[in-house]
């Protein structure tokens, strides 16, 4: 039961006021509204349904917004189609040694060459136990000009007394005095992030 809110931007000419919005989850049929507020040219307002979505599933949720006005032929221009990740929330203690699965880690960024398999690569050719790896190029080197990240799952500390202790192998090569890597944490889901001193 979550809200699902849209941002909407009059680029047209005229003022609009009691069009049709609709979304679409999952595939499911669209959920159909009526935004009554009066929007002029270039003006915006966020718009909350009244009814709500359900990504309590783990896995990907498919969401796509879009208006309906009156004589308008184009809909592209007014839709809007994102993807929600649900994931889920691991509880500690917590190992992993990516043999069978990766569970949930992730890699992205500018550049990346994280990838998730067998190293073999000159610097880094063997896993620190089994044959599976979180490495950069299973391969050969990383890329230049690489600014990448390596996300694990979410955790629950909540019922954690003190602090939380990380522990993991690293084996690295980095070019001296341009290349480092560093661990950071986040306690609001990703919107910002702290370095771990």
């Amino acid at each position: 039961t979550d809200s699902i809110k849209v941002l909407i931007k009059n680029l047209g000419h005229q003022t609009q006021q009691n069009f049709d919005i609709a979304f679409e989850l999952n595939s499911n049929p669209a959920i159909i509204e009526t935004v009554s507020d009066s929007i002029t040219y270039q003006d915006s307002i966020i718009y909350t349904f009244s009814n709500t979505g359900d990504f309590s599933a783990v896995g990907i949720h498919n969401l796509k917004v879009y208006t309906l006005l009156a004589n308008d032929s184009n809909l592209n221009n007014d839709t809007l189609s994102v993807q929600i990740l649900n994931d889920t929330i691991y509880q500690l203690p917590y190992s992993n040694d990516f043999e069978t699965v990766n569970n949930g880690w992730t890699a992205s960024g500018t550049n990346s060459s994280w990838e998730w398999g067998v190293p073999n690569g000159n610097v880094i050719d063997t896993a620190y136990s089994g044959q599976n790896a979180w490495v950069t190029n299973l391969n050969g080197n990383y890329y230049n000009n690489e600014l990448s990240y390596l996300t694990s799952p979410c955790f629950d500390f909540s019922n954690e007394v003190g602090d939380p202790f990380i522990n993991f192998q690293l084996n690295y090569y980095t070019e001296t005095a341009f290349d480092r890597l560093w661990l950071e944490y986040s306690i609001n889901f990703g919107q910002s992030w702290q370095k771990v001193p």
